[in-house]
């Protein structure tokens, strides 16, 4: 079962050689990687060489993509089926998808529903934008931040559900909720694969930290996770020349399982 992934933008052409290394150590199991806008015949044979198996992250609100606005429905579809196209190059199994920003989520399910392709997972997002840029505001909350709005949106769309945990926990403590009642909820709608990193406890903000550096509670985490899952690490790199962060994050992570 390929269980544990490393997270990487299709730009990162720097560190293949390194990812293939680790693979052929065992150190994880797959690449999910973040397909970059105009990227694909630049970057994708490269990957392809390396014989890893692949999921694909499409691009998300900071390139452009935003299914909660009517208006980009035209370029968004346009930067899906570039993505669906990576899909196809690395035979990806799953393409994960945000659900946007500043706008409704019965348009994101809407959108989500018309690309039409079995691969799509939507993962959940924080209840407030990260970082305040492309015109968003304080006030401007994430589309599929609760359970609520992914239940509706994973059913009209008939897709596959991502559960970022750090997601979850931003969005409980942004919103005033209990943060593990809210994992049970996202638990509940059966997703098919995870997002993992350290972070804030008690914050709103998505943080990314390598595992050990944030306070989170890993050991009360898995407890409540399924026994078999496939998770991606999202976890900062510390260099450009080499993955030593992620192998030390792999290695602590796996005392957890």
């Amino acid at each position: 079962m390929k269980w544990l992934g490393l997270k990487l933008w299709s730009v990162n052409l720097h560190y293949a050689a390194e990812a293939e290394k680790l693979y052929n150590e065992g150190v994880f199991d797959y690449i999910e990687l973040s397909a970059i806008p105009g990227s694909l015949e630049d970057t994708a044979e490269t990957w392809k060489k390396l014989k890893i198996p692949y999921i694909i992250h499409a691009p998300h609100f900071m390139q452009g993509l935003n299914f909660s606005d009517p208006l980009k429905e035209k370029s968004n579809a346009a930067m899906a089926e570039e993505a669906f196209r990576y899909a196809d190059r690395l035979k990806a199994e799953y393409v994960i998808f945000h659900p946007g920003i500043k706008g409704d989520f019965r348009e994101t399910a809407r959108q989500i529903k018309n690309l039409n392709d079995g691969r799509i997972l939507v993962e959940n997002k924080p209840y407030r934008a990260a970082k305040l840029v492309n015109g968003l505001t304080e006030e401007d909350s994430c589309v599929g931040w609760s359970p609520e709005e992914m239940k509706f949106i994973l059913k009209t769309a008939r897709a596959g559900f991502c559960l970022d945990i750090g997601h979850c926990f931003c969005a409980a403590n942004g919103a005033g909720r209990d943060k593990y009642a809210m994992l049970d909820e996202f638990l509940s709608l059966y997703p098919r694969m995870f997002h993992i990193s350290d972070g804030d406890a008690e914050g709103s903000a998505d943080k990314h930290y390598c595992i050990g550096k944030g306070s989170y509670d890993f050991e009360k985490i898995f407890s409540a996770l399924p026994e078999r899952m496939t998770i991606t690490l999202e976890t900062e790199k510390t260099s450009e020349k080499d993955l030593d962060s992620f192998r030390k994050d792999a290695e602590a992570i796996r005392k957890f399982i």
